[in-house]
């Protein structure tokens, strides 16, 4: 049998993780800790992932669920298991007029985004001469080999310990009761009482399968 410290991930666990990723000249292009994590997350510390339904690079994924908690280990990905291989269709050429329509000054090294049925996409442009702007829309890092050291710190499976972890991400302070398929939270520091209840009633039961019930109240 497995100790607590052997447990592997599955599917719906949530699981606390921390890491830093390298390019293949060595650079830093996303972590977990320092100013390029409150750049790109908007803070920094332990980042709280729903397995299997938040989106990972595969490679990253598929590390961490042959982890236990507790361990540290570095992974490097080839293009296939990371950002992908760069995909020419992906290169569009679009109008200078397309641009001024939306008062952007198109040069190369630009990132901009364009709206579409399946979602934003961000490309970059790379030329922008006789009225045509080449953009790419791979990502950055498509095509390159990559590196992530990450640590697996915690692994969430108790349906009130996975709604606690919420709150904590999300900000917000509170006390939690499970019984039964349904949970009660008492909020009791939140800038947005409304906001917030909104979030918890619509995002609980959407990962925690065992919630079929939200009480959000709100006390002194």
């Amino acid at each position: 049998m497995f100790s607590h410290g052997d447990q592997l991930i599955k599917k719906g666990d949530f699981i606390k993780i921390q890491y830093t990723a390298y390019d293949e000249s060595g650079r830093e292009f996303d972590s977990t800790n320092g100013d390029i994590s409150k750049s790109l997350h908007g803070k920094q510390g332990p980042m709280l992932v729903v397995f299997g339904f938040d989106r990972l690079v595969p490679g990253l994924e598929s590390g961490l669920e042959n982890m236990k908690k507790g361990e540290k280990t570095e992974l490097n990905l080839s293009p296939e298991h990371a950002f992908g291989n760069r995909n020419k269709n992906l290169l569009r050429i679009m109008s200078h007029a397309d641009f001024a329509r939306n008062q952007i000054n198109p040069f190369p090294g630009l990132t901009v985004h364009v709206d579409t049925e399946s979602g934003r996409q961000y490309g970059v442009i790379k030329s922008s001469s006789g009225g045509r702007v080449l953009v790419d829309f791979n990502h950055p890092l498509a095509g390159k080999n990559v590196r992530y050291v990450v640590e697996l710190l915690d692994i969430i499976t108790e349906p009130a310990k996975k709604v606690e972890s919420i709150l904590q991400d999300s900000d917000l302070k509170g006390e939690v009761k499970y019984e039964k398929e349904t949970v009660i939270i008492n909020l009791k520091e939140f800038k947005d009482f409304d906001q917030a209840k909104t979030y918890l009633e619509t995002i609980l039961p959407r990962v925690i399968p065992d919630i079929k019930k939200v009480n959000v109240n709100k006390v002194k």
